[in-house]
């Protein structure tokens, strides 16, 4: 387990998030069939078709991971991280708990075998045996625990719960997120989200810089819209709901009040009636 480290801007280089390695076994994995280096190759748009293509090979963010009660229900993420490479591939895993400085929280690092794939039912708890809700950066680090510049890695989250209408399950997907320290230096938007008239919308902001930050929220519905402040701990997450209101469709923008960048965001809408949602990646 090592501690989040960070790398100044200022040499234009990408945070090495990485240290000395401990090799930290999950509590429960479900290794996937390996990939022959010939299948791999026929299902390249495949395999990655729910990441971003922006994301870097060896790097990318789940914006949301949760293990935590609901009304009546329980709400865990199911994840897959997928090595595109030939040979065994050690990822390293960041969990930015919501409403906490996680700058100094030990990382937990996997091994995945060549040209496979891992899948954890309940990633929260399965390998850093906690439950709650917040964000995860994940990234390829080599034998010494470097960040692995030749890391071929993917990956996919849904969160998902029983259903309170029915024996089936609801399900959130939440595709990864690309990494790129200058995200966020200008405003950002999620769009086609919705509240009012049985809808309402959740935020979500991932703050991976080491201190702490304050955003503004700017709501522009088809019916109507409203502006507010908000803060991030250092190193931590927040998702709350919005301020209730008839908004309509709308673009759910967010701008912090520096140009550090460092930071993530997205919208998640509910449909109150039925429990179905969505969401939206700033970008």
């Amino acid at each position: 387990m090592k501690r989040i480290l960070f790398v100044s801007l200022m040499f234009g280089a990408m945070p090495l998030l990485a240290a000395s390695p401990h090799y930290a076994k999950p509590l429960s994995i479900k290794p996937g069939p390996s990939w022959s280096e010939a299948r791999a190759a026929g299902h390249v748009g495949r395999i990655r078709s729910n990441v971003a293509i922006e994301t870097s090979s060896s790097i990318f963010i789940f914006p949301v991971v949760g293990s935590l009660a609901g009304n009546n229900t329980y709400y865990r993420s199911e994840t897959t991280i997928i090595n595109n490479r030939s040979v065994p591939q050690t990822v390293e895993m960041f969990y930015f708990a919501e409403g906490i400085s996680n700058c100094t929280r030990p990382s937990e690092l996997v091994t995945l075998a060549a040209s496979s794939w891992t899948a954890w039912d309940d990633i929260l708890q399965n390998v850093f045996n906690e439950t709650g809700i917040g964000s995860l950066i994940v990234q390829a680090v080599d034998q010494n625990g470097n960040y692995d510049t030749s890391g071929d890695i993917d990956g996919t989250s849904r969160i998902w719960t029983p259903s309170p209408f029915s024996a089936g399950t609801l399900s959130q997907t939440f595709p990864a997120a690309s990494f790129d320290p200058s995200n966020g230096q200008t405003p950002l938007s999620a769009y086609g989200l919705r509240d009012g008239e049985g809808f309402h919308t959740n935020l979500g902001v991932l703050n991976y810089s080491d201190q702490p930050r304050t955003f503004t929220a700017t709501v522009n519905g088809t019916n109507s819209g409203t502006q507010f402040d908000f803060d991030v701990n250092d190193c931590s997450f927040e998702q709350f709901r919005i301020p209730d209101g008839d908004y309509g469709i709308m673009q759910l923008q967010v701008q912090a009040h520096d140009n550090l960048g460092q930071w993530y965001g997205y919208g998640s809408s509910v449909d109150e009636n039925t429990a179905n949602n969505w969401s939206s990646v700033m970008r």
